[in-house]
């Protein structure tokens, strides 16, 4: 701003009013010359404040994509947080991506602006929807292990075993080898040993000393005793993809629930098929855990595994949820009926009220 100065003086020189001079100097001149220099310092005000709320994203860009690509967000969800990142206040971008706190800041402040632009409301749920979705991917990897391969795995350590179709239990680590590892034989709620089938796969389920999981998908090898423990033996494997390993965050509930069956038919005038619910043979039931990809619910007399449903219930506030799904399997738990579901067809707006129910960010 010191090179304004000579244009001050030049101003004044001609108005006769410098150096003693007695002339009297313009009015007009003065208050067009300080609502210039008024007018200089609002333009570089705001031009200082915008190079600052980008300044931190211009110096980390290049660092900030490598390591959002390290952690597997699509490029398309880099792209909209870095969009979401211009308008932060955020020293360092990539805090956000190892600091829930960050983040949680970042998306909130990004969902609100969603809401205020002008675009229909289909169109502002799909996007938020999106963004939901980069929430629940950054949480995840950062409670993922550091356990790399089947190999880093220890004798006793506690696994989850995954079988083809969607049943789960529970199991531990007996011995790990060269060229393969044992995890104990699991037994049914009855006590029954289960089944397994030489040369399946099966999702296992590892928890490192911190709980932290990590994922692997090996093959079975065959059952064999080990000491004096039926054991399955697994073949060796690197820990499988994120997409593939994670599930979506759930939480612990207690809601009423209507369920519907729901019956599919073709639509032959629309060429395609219709999923409806038959209200007239409706159940109750009670939701105890919850996520946007599906849910457990308690029933006294559950519809079959791989039936459809249309479920209904009430969040905080009386916000009302209605979405359809699929049962994946009914297993018993300290004496009562649960029933697994996994969400089939559901509107943007409906998981974004159970993604704000769970991660409250607007």
């Amino acid at each position: 701003m010191l090179y304004l100065i000579p244009l001050l003086q030049s101003k004044l020189r001609f108005s006769g009013n410098l150096l003693g001079s007695k002339a009297k100097s313009d009015p007009k001149t003065m208050i067009y010359t300080l609502g210039g220099f008024v007018l200089f310092l609002i333009v570089v005000f705001i031009i200082n404040k915008i190079y600052s709320g980008q300044g931190a994203l211009k110096q980390y860009k290049r660092s900030f994509k490598k390591k959002a690509k390290e952690v597997e967000l699509s490029k398309h969800q880099i792209k909209i947080l870095v969009t979401m990142l211009k308008g932060s206040e955020i020293k360092n971008p990539l805090f956000i991506l190892t600091n829930p706190i960050s983040l949680n800041s970042v998306l909130r402040k990004g969902i609100k602006d969603i809401k205020k632009e002008n675009i229909n409301q289909a169109q502002k749920q799909s996007r938020i929807l999106e963004i939901y979705r980069i929430k629940h991917h950054l949480d995840n990897f950062q409670k993922s292990s550091s356990i790399r391969s089947t190999n880093e795995l220890i004798s006793g350590a506690r696994v989850i075993v995954e079988r083809n179709d969607k049943k789960t239990f529970e199991s531990s680590i007996i011995g790990n080898y060269d060229n393969f590892y044992c995890i104990k034989l699991p037994l049914e709620n009855g006590g029954g040993q289960v089944k397994w089938k030489k040369g399946s796969i099966l999702k296992i389920i590892a928890f490192d000393r911190n709980d932290k999981e990590a994922v692997f998908l090996s093959k079975t090898l065959g059952i064999k005793n080990v000491g004096k423990t039926n054991t399955i033996i697994l073949s060796h494997s690197m820990k499988s993809s994120q997409k593939i390993a994670r599930s979506l965050e759930r939480v612990d509930v207690s809601l009423n629930a209507y369920i519907y069956p729901v019956e599919k038919y073709f639509n032959k005038s629309e060429k395609r098929h219709v999923f409806k619910a038959n209200r007239n043979t409706g159940r109750v039931g009670k939701l105890v855990d919850l996520s946007s990809g599906g849910c457990a619910l308690q029933m006294s007399v559950p519809f079959s595994e791989g039936s459809l449903i249309e479920l209904e219930f009430d969040l905080d506030n009386d916000v009302s949820v209605k979405l359809q799904g699929k049962i994946l399997r009914v297993r018993f738990s300290r004496g009562k009926k649960i029933t697994h579901i996994k969400f089939t067809r559901a509107s943007s707006k409906n998981l974004n009220l159970i993604n704000n129910f769970i991660y409250s960010l607007g």
